[in-house]
C-alpha cells in the first residue's frame, strides 16, 4: 500500500509569515510596497518552478490558493491599481511595459526585463535567494553593472534606506506589472483578473482535498490558522474563470470602468483615506489640495479636538460604540 503524501512543513513559520504578510498589507501603503513587490515575485517564482516541476504542481497550488490572505492582498492590489490608473505617467509605463511583453516571444519577459534593468533595492536583495534562481539564474559577472542593476543602490544602511517618494511611482507600476503576470500565467494560485481589476477565483478542488487527504486536513484544522484567513467576499470573488484577453486600452485607461475606488473593490484604510483626503492625489500635485495639506497647523488641529472633547458628554460609552452594528461589520458571502 502507497502511503499519502504528507505535508512536512513547519507550521509556526506558515502562520508567522501570513501575518507579517497581512500586517505588511494593512499598514502605510507607502512604506508597504517594497514588501508586497518581494511577495509578489515569490509568488511568480513558485509559479515558475511548479511549471518546470509538475509533480510540485498540486501542493504549491493548494498552499498557494488556501493559505496567502487574499481577500486582503486582492483589495490592496486594486488600491495599487487605483493608484496607477489616477496618474498618466504611471498609465504610460504600465501599459509601454504591457505592450513590450504582448509583442516578445519571451512569456517570462516581464521578469526577464526588469532582472536586467533592475533599480529597486529590495528586488536585487532577493538576488541571492534560492527561489530567486527561477525568476532570472545569476552567475558570475566581470562587473556589477553587468548583473542587471540600474541604479545606485548599494551601501544601504542596516535598518534599510530611507523612505524617498520619488520612489513610489517605480513601486506601484511594478506590482501592479507582477500582479498582472500572476493573474495571466498562474490564475489557479488564485489570482484572476475580472471586469478589468483583480479578484479571487473559488477553487472548489480545495475544500475537496482537505476533505479526501487526512493530511491537508488536518494541517488546515490547526489553531494557528483560525482567524488568520477571511472568508471569500461576493464582490471579490468568481466561481467561473473564463480567460480574458489582455485589452491594454482598457486596462491601462482610467478608473472609470469600473469606477474605483470603491467600497466593494477596494480596502478599507485605501477608502477612508480617499474620503477624507480626496486621496489618491497625483503624484508630484502643488494644487489647492496640496497647499491645504501643507499649510495644515498641528495647534489649530489639537485645538478642535480639545473643543470637541469639551462639548462631549461622558454615558459610558465611545464613538465605536455607538457606531457598531452588528449586520454590517460581520464578513458577507460565506462562499464555503
Amino acid at each position: 500500500m502507497v502511503p499519502k503524501p504528507q505535508l512536512n512543513l513547519k507550521l509556526c513559520v506558515l502562520e508567522l509569515a501570513m501575518r507579517m504578510l497581512k500586517q505588511y498589507i494593512s499598514g502605510p501603503l507607502q512604506t508597504s510596497t517594497p514588501h508586497v513587490i518581494v511577495w509578489l515575485y515569490f509568488i511568480s517564482a513558485v509559479g515558475e518552478s511548479v511549471n518546470k516541476y509538475p509533480k510540485a504542481k498540486p501542493l504549491f497550488t493548494y498552499l498557494m490558493a488556501r493559505y496567502i490572505p487574499w481577500m486582503k492582498l486582492i483589495p490592496y492590489l486594486n488600491d495599487i491599481l487605483c493608484i496607477v490608473r489616477s496618474s498618466p505617467d504611471m498609465r504610460k509605463q504600465l501599459k509601454e511595459h504591457l505592450t513590450r511583453a504582448q509583442n516578445s516571444n519571451n512569456r517570462k519577459e516581464i521578469l526577464t526585463y526588469f532582472a536586467e534593468n533592475e533599480n529597486l533595492w529590495e528586488v536585487w536583495k532577493c538576488w541571492g535567494s534560492l527561489w530567486f534562481d527561477s525568476i532570472a539564474l545569476k552567475q558570475d559577472y566581470n562587473s556589477v553593472f553587468d548583473t542587471g542593476i540600474k541604479a545606485d543602490i548599494f551601501d544601504l544602511p542596516t535598518a534599510g534606506p530611507r523612505y524617498n517618494a520619488d520612489e513610489d511611482p517605480a513601486r506601484y507600476v511594478r506590482i501592479v506589472l507582477l500582479a498582472t503576470y500572476i493573474s495571466e500565467n498562474f490564475p489557479d494560485f488564485g489570482l484572476v483578473r475580472s471586469n478589468n481589476i483583480f479578484k479571487y477565483k473559488l477553487d472548489e478542488s480545495i475544500s475537496a482535498l482537505e476533505s479526501s487527504n487526512a493530511s491537508a486536513a488536518y494541517f488546515s484544522q490547526d489553531q494557528r490558522f483560525n482567524g488568520l484567513f477571511e472568508k471569500p467576499t461576493p464582490m471579490l470573488t468568481i466561481t467561473e474563470f473564463v480567460p480574458e484577453v489582455l485589452d491594454l486600452n482598457n486596462w491601462c485607461s482610467g478608473n472609470d470602468a469600473p469606477e474605483l475606488p470603491t467600497w466593494d473593490y477596494n480596502s478599507y484604510p485605501f477608502m477612508t483615506d480617499f474620503i477624507n483626503n480626496h486621496y489618491p492625489i497625483p503624484m508630484g500635485a502643488t494644487g489647492a489640495q496640496g497647499q491645504e495639506n501643507s499649510n495644515y497647523d498641528e495647534n489649530e488641529g489639537d485645538a478642535d479636538f480639545e473643543d470637541d472633547d469639551d462639548d462631549s458628554v461622558d454615558d459610558g460609552t465611545t464613538s465605536q460604540d455607538q457606531q457598531y452594528d452588528p449586520e454590517s461589520m460581520k464578513i458577507p458571502g460565506d462562499l464555503d
